[in-house]
């Protein structure tokens, strides 16, 4: 059984690429299956086009194409199934990820694929291998969707794991870890830095209106061995000190989060610890910060979206904005680089309260901060209440982040007046020869710093 296990090209992010973790645990479980001629590949990192693709598909004669898909993807996922199938007609095709999770529909009108993954996939990619070997029907697989005669069918929706630990770690020797070397990584301070990614939970309770939980809305963590153990064995394999925790939301579980930094302080490794998507800030304290930066936690976003304590309801992001500003002083005391996520244009916010979020991210002692227009992508909370003509599908995922213009305004302000308040919250909040410095001081890794402002210069001044 000859597998192929894709990421397709991105028709937003170009310079930006990070090995597919989903492919990688994917490859992971069929590998201890038995199943060991499995073939991972990512379109963006290799710089494979559609004609290159075709080339693969020839030289490798896959049996089975497994699609790993994001809303900026779907585009190019279309094109390499119908390639896939022409030079490979007899080849299953089974597309998963977070697109085809929430469009099956949308992915079975494309004749060139043959299954979609709805959800968690490891365990139904699995069953799909096994019953394509054997010749069975994939009827009875838990959280497939198919073409029926007159509609598409829908298995029924398999249950979330919540024993992580059962599932092996994701499959890094899989995939040629250097070609990530030139692209800019999740953390940007890691640009050109030798690094390792890890994911130590999967699902967040929280409800925020713009998220997509493709992982469900329960916290599933791997235990604290599970977690120490993959850390400290990438940590040597690929020679480095610079590890990525990626979760949605670390520190949910306190005393887990604090058993995993003891083991880490334990192991005296050395390790310098970024989460590129952050951790929630108002679930931090004293104890907890003085604990993650013992532990070697260099680089620490927090997610705020607005200052504005209506739309933190309505957003159902809900956070403790005065608790939250406490912990940022007294992280950013310890020297830990902390920068924060804002959101600018959220559906009903007035001039007001987009001015508050700007005035409040300056009175905030971060390091950097990131002021983004929202983006309402179809399938999202707000997508389901927005205007048809202001969701961003696949088809119009294109350009959205070449220059602060290029998105599609789902607020009721004026596009050009986003525009001017995001620019000007660059300006104000950067135009503080304080902050400038403590940037310079705090910055885990000097040899990023012209990165750094090149990446400034160009989100103020390209319109």
């Amino acid at each position: 059984m000859r597998i192929l296990l894709v990421k397709p090209q991105s028709t937003v992010f170009h310079s930006i690429a990070v090995p597919p973790l989903g492919l990688q645990y994917l490859s992971a479980v069929v590998k201890a299956a038995g199943y060991q001629n499995v073939k991972i590949v990512h379109m963006d990192a290799q710089r494979i086009d559609a004609d290159d693709w075709e080339n693969e598909v020839r030289a490798f004669h896959p049996d089975i194409v497994g699609l790993s898909v994001i809303v900026s993807e779907a585009v190019s996922m279309d094109a390499v199934a119908v390639r896939t199938k022409k030079n490979a007609p007899r080849c299953l095709v089974v597309a998963g990820g977070a697109y085809p999770s929430l469009f099956p529909e949308k992915c079975l009108k494309n004749s060139a694929i043959d299954l979609v993954v709805r959800g968690e996939g490891e365990k139904t990619f699995l069953e799909i291998v096994k019953c394509f070997e054997q010749g069975l029907s994939f009827d009875e697989i838990k959280g497939v969707a198919f073409r029926g005669k007159d509609a598409v069918c829908y298995a029924p929706q398999r249950e979330f794991c919540h024993r992580l630990d059962d599932i092996p770690p994701p499959d890094y020797e899989g995939l040629d870890l250097d070609l990530y070397n030139n692209l800019i990584p999740q953390s940007p301070l890691l640009f050109k830095q030798k690094h390792v990614r890890v994911l130590t939970s999967r699902g967040c309770p929280y409800q925020c209106g713009f998220c997509f939980p493709t992982m469900g809305r329960v916290f599933r963590p791997h235990s604290a061995d599970r977690v120490i153990g993959e850390i400290l064995r990438l940590c040597e394999r690929r020679q480095t000190r610079n590890v990525e925790i990626i979760d949605d939301v670390f520190n949910f579980d306190r005393e887990r989060a604090m058993e995993i930094m003891r083991k880490i302080v334990k192991a005296d490794r050395g390790l310098k610890i970024y989460f590129p998507s952050g951790v929630r800030g108002d679930l931090l304290d004293r104890e907890m910060i003085d604990l993650f930066k013992t532990a070697g936690v260099v680089f620490m976003p927090v997610g705020i979206e607005t200052a504005s304590k209506r739309k933190q309801v309505e957003i159902g992001k809900n956070m403790d904005l005065d608790r939250l500003q406490i912990n940022i002083a007294y992280a950013v005391k310890k020297r830990m680089f902390m920068n924060g996520y804002f959101i600018l244009g959220l559906p009903g916010e007035t001039i007001r309260e987009v001015l508050r979020t700007v005035f409040f991210a300056c009175e905030l002692k971060l390091h950097t901060a990131s002021f983004f227009a929202l983006h309402c992508y179809e399938g999202s909370e707000f997508a389901k209440v927005a205007d048809a003509r202001k969701v961003i599908t696949a088809q119009s995922a294109y350009s959205l982040f070449s220059a602060p213009i290029h998105f599609i305004n789902a607020s009721s302000l004026n596009k050009g007046v986003i525009v001017f308040l995001r620019q000007l919250a660059n300006v104000m909040f950067y135009c503080n020869p304080f902050r400038l410095l403590r940037i310079i001081k705090d910055l885990p890794e000097k040899r990023c710093l012209v990165f750094l402002a090149k990446q400034f210069l160009k989100r103020v001044v390209s319109f």
